[in-house]
C-alpha cells in the first residue's frame, strides 16, 4: 500500500405534481470539530420535540465574508485520506441577542476539521488520483436528518431504524470518468470501519484516471435511498482538473490566476430557531413553508417527501455572503448543489459575464449572458468584469421558481435562446390567474444570493480585463462525437405515478418496459466502445436535470411530443404492495427541433429533460462495468428515479 504523505492545503483566499396531457407542449477555514452537539442536536430527529422555524428574515445580509474552502493539490504520488465526520459549522446565523449558532452538519476533513463544502481537490489531466472517502460518522447518535425506512435504504442494524449507530455512506466523482470499482455506486456504501458494506462494495481506496480536458466536477455522498439526506447534512465538495490549455490561457492572462478563480457552491436550506438545519419529514412537525405540502397520517413516520426547497440560500455554508473584489477579472466556478431548486441568475445592475465553460469542460468561445440557468448538479465556469464596476456594491440575484423548473426555450422563439418562460403569458411571475405555473423566488430571501463589494480601481488592473470577447478561442476547435456511427436510439421515458400512499413517485422506464424501480432489470445494456443516443421523453409536469455517469454527452435538440398514457397496477418495489404505475405509447413528435442554448454546446453529464419534450443526447460509451444514470433532484433520485446501465 501507497505510504500516506501530507496533504498540501493552500492558505484562504482573501478577502404533488400531475403529469400534462399528451398535447401539451472568503475568509478563513469553516467549523470546528466537536465531541457532541448536545441534548438539542436532534431536534429534527426522533427525539425531536416541537420544532420552531426560523424566520429569513431574522438574519442581516451582507454581512459576512464568503468562505472559502480549502483547496487540495493531489498528485499521483499522495494518496489522499479524506476523513468524513459530524462538526458544527457557523453558517451566519445569529439569534435574537446576536450570539452566533452553530449549526450541527456532516463535513470532510482537512487540516484536522471537518468542513461543508469539503475541501476543493485540484488534479491535473492524466495524472491518477487516489483516494480514501474514510468514514468517521459518529455511531453514538440518530443520523442528523430523518430517514424513512420504509425506502431502499441500505441494510444496516439500526435499532431505532435512524441510523442511531453505523451510519452509511458512498462518494461519487460526479463529471469524473471514472472506472465502475470507483464510481461511488449507490450500493456500494459502507459504515465506519467498513463494519458494514453494500452488496456492490469493490474497493475502499478509489482511483480517478483524470483523464478529461480541464474541467470542473464535484463530489458528494450517493448512498441508495439517503443521497438527500447526506448531501443535504454537508457531504460534497467540487473536484478541479486542470490541463496545460487552461494553463496557457492563464500565462496569457486570457483567464484570471488561481488567485482570481473562486468556487461557488450554491444551497438553500431551512433552520429552527436554535440555528440547526431543518428538515421536513416527521409527522406533528412544520411542514415546508415554500411546497407547502402537508405529510398525510397514512404515511411512514417520517416520510420522504417529493421536493426538498428552503427559504435561506447559502453559498460555500454561509447565509447570503458578501465578497471583497477588487476591480478585475474574476472565475468563478459555480456549482448548484442543491437537492431541487434551478436557479436564474442575474446581477442585479444588469450587468454581462461570459460562460468559459459547463459540466465537461471549455466551450469553444464564451458566451456573453446576462443571466444563467443552473439546475441542481450543474456546474458552470463564468468569468466576471468588475472593471467598470468599481465602487460599487453588486447583488447577484435568483429567478428561478419556487418549484421545479418547467422550461426556459418559447419553440416560437427559439432565435431568442436566452428568453425564459414560465407561464403562457410569457412572464417571469404569477400573474393574475393566467397561465400561472411558476412562483418566482422571493426577492427578500430566495431571489437574493449573495453581494459583491467592487474596490475602487488601482493601476493593477490588466488591460485584457475590458477586452475579452466572445471571440476568444479558449481551445482548440471543439470535435464534437460523431454521429455517423450510432450503435442504438434508446427511447427512454419520465413517468409520473403516486405510490400507493399517494406519495408522489417520478419513475424511468422506457416504452416496452413501462415503469421500473431501481432494481428492476436493466433496460440499458451497452456495448463497450460505441455511441448511442438517448432520447429522454418527459412525460411529467416539471423539468427533471438528467445526470448519466460515467460519460461527458452532448445535447442535440429538445422537442415537443405527443404520447398516450396507460395505468397499469404493478408491484411496489419488494415491499409486498402495489401501486398505479403506467405504461406509455409515444404517438410522434411535433414542433421544431429546438437545438441547445449556446451554453448547453459543449460537453456536459446533467441536462434539464423539459416537461412534455424529448431531449436528445449522444455520448460514447468506453468504460466498462455497471453505472446508474437518475434525476439529480435528489429527493426523486432516492424514491426511485435511477436506473442501472451496464457496459459490456
Amino acid at each position: 500500500m501507497n505510504k500516506r504523505v501530507p496533504v498540501p492545503v493552500n492558505p484562504p483566499h482573501p478577502g404533488r405534481r400531475r403529469f400534462l396531457k399528451g398535447t401539451v407542449a472568503a475568509g478563513a477555514l469553516l467549523g470546528a470539530n466537536l465531541s457532541g452537539f448536545g441534548t438539542s442536536f436532534a431536534s429534527s430527529g426522533p427525539q425531536g420535540g416541537p420544532v420552531t422555524l426560523m424566520d429569513p428574515g431574522s438574519q442581516q445580509k451582507f454581512v459576512n465574508p464568503l468562505p472559502i474552502p480549502p483547496r487540495i493539490y493531489a498528485t499521483s504520488d499522495s494518496p489522499l485520506t479524506i476523513p468524513i465526520g459530524a462538526t458544527a459549522q457557523w453558517m451566519g446565523l445569529v439569534d435574537a441577542q446576536g450570539t452566533q449558532l452553530r449549526t450541527p452538519v456532516y463535513g470532510l476533513g482537512v487540516a484536522g476539521q471537518f468542513t461543508t463544502p469539503g475541501p476543493t481537490i485540484i488534479a491535473r489531466q492524466n495524472e491518477t488520483v487516489h483516494v480514501n472517502w474514510q468514514n468517521q460518522l459518529p455511531d453514538d447518535r440518530p443520523h442528523l436528518l430523518p430517514v424513512d425506512t420504509g425506502m431502499h435504504i441500505p441494510d444496516v442494524n439500526s435499532p431505532d431504524g435512524q441510523f442511531s449507530a453505523q451510519k452509511p455512506v458512498v462518494i461519487h466523482l460526479h463529471g469524473g470518468h471514472s472506472e465502475a470499482e470507483s464510481d461511488g455506486n449507490p450500493l456500494a456504501w459502507y459504515t465506519q470501519g467498513y463494519q458494514s458494506t453494500g452488496p456492490e462494495f469493490a474497493k475502499q481506496e478509489y482511483q480517478y484516471d483524470n483523464t478529461q480536458e480541464a474541467m470542473g466536477a464535484w463530489y458528494h455522498d450517493h448512498t441508495v435511498g439517503m443521497t438527500r439526506l447526506n448531501v443535504h447534512a454537508g457531504l460534497h465538495g467540487m473536484y478541479l482538473i486542470k490541463d496545460d490549455n487552461e494553463q496557457r490561457l492563464i500565462d496569457n492572462d486570457i483567464l484570471p490566476s488561481d488567485h482570481h478563480m473562486i468556487d461557488i457552491s450554491i444551497t438553500d436550506a431551512l433552520f429552527d430557531d436554535q440555528g440547526q438545519l431543518y428538515y421536513p419529514g416527521w409527522h406533528g412537525q412544520p411542514i415546508n413553508p415554500i411546497t407547502q405540502k402537508a405529510i398525510q397520517d397514512s404515511w411512514p413516520n417520517p416520510s420522504i417527501l417529493d421536493e426538498f426547497f428552503g427559504n435561506f440560500i447559502l453559498v460555500n455554508g454561509m447565509v447570503w455572503p458578501k465578497m471583497d473584489v477588487e476591480a478585475n477579472k474574476y472565475r468563478f466556478r459555480l456549482l448548484n448543489a442543491s437537492s431541487s431548486r434551478t436557479y436564474v441568475l442575474e446581477f442585479e445592475n444588469k450587468m454581462p459575464f461570459y460562460q468559459l465553460g459547463s459540466d465537461g469542460g471549455f466551450l469553444d468561445k464564451p458566451v456573453q449572458l446576462t443571466q444563467l440557468v443552473i439546475s441542481p448538479a450543474e456546474r458552470m465556469d463564468v468569468l466576471v468584469d468588475f472593471t467598470q464596476a468599481a465602487g460599487s456594491q453588486i447583488i447577484l440575484r435568483n429567478h428561478g421558481p419556487e418549484i421545479p423548473f418547467r422550461g426556459f426555450v418559447d419553440p416560437a422563439d427559439p432565435a431568442n435562446a436566452t428568453k425564459l418562460v414560465y407561464n403562457e403569458d410569457g412572464e417571469r411571475s404569477i400573474s393574475d390567474g393566467h397561465g400561472g405555473l411558476a412562483p418566482i423566488a422571493s426577492p427578500d430571501n430566495t431571489g437574493v444570493i449573495m453581494r459583491f463589494d467592487v474596490a475602487e480601481a488601482s493601476d493593477a488592473i490588466p488591460a485584457q480585463a475590458a477586452q475579452f470577447t466572445e471571440t476568444v478561442p479558449l481551445r482548440t476547435p471543439y470535435q464534437p462525437i460523431a454521429r455517423d456511427n450510432v450503435a442504438v436510439v434508446r427511447q427512454l421515458i419520465v413517468y409520473p405515478q403516486d405510490d400507493d400512499l399517494g406519495r408522489e413517485l417520478n419513475l424511468l422506464g422506457t416504452p416496452e418496459s413501462g415503469s421500473v424501480f431501481f432494481m428492476d432489470p436493466v433496460t440499458e445494456n451497452v456495448a463497450l466502445n460505441t455511441t448511442e443516443v438517448w432520447e429522454v421523453y418527459n412525460a411529467t409536469a416539471s423539468g427533471h436535470p438528467i445526470h448519466v455517469h460515467q460519460v461527458q454527452f452532448e445535447v442535440i435538440d429538445r422537442q415537443e411530443f405527443d404520447w398516450e398514457f396507460t395505468p397499469r397496477e404493478q408491484p411496489l418495489m419488494n415491499t409486498g404492495r402495489t401501486f398505479e404505475g403506467a405504461t406509455i405509447e409515444l404517438q410522434g413528435v411535433k414542433g421544431d427541433r429546438v437545438l441547445p442554448q449556446p451554453n448547453e454546446q459543449g460537453r456536459k453529464d446533467t441536462v434539464i429533460a423539459l416537461p412534455g419534450q424529448v431531449t436528445r443526447i449522444i455520448a460514447h460509451f468506453d468504460l466498462p462495468g455497471e453505472y446508474v444514470w437518475h434525476c439529480h433532484i435528489i429527493t426523486h433520485e432516492d424514491y426511485d428515479m435511477m436506473r442501472k446501465f451496464v457496459v459490456t
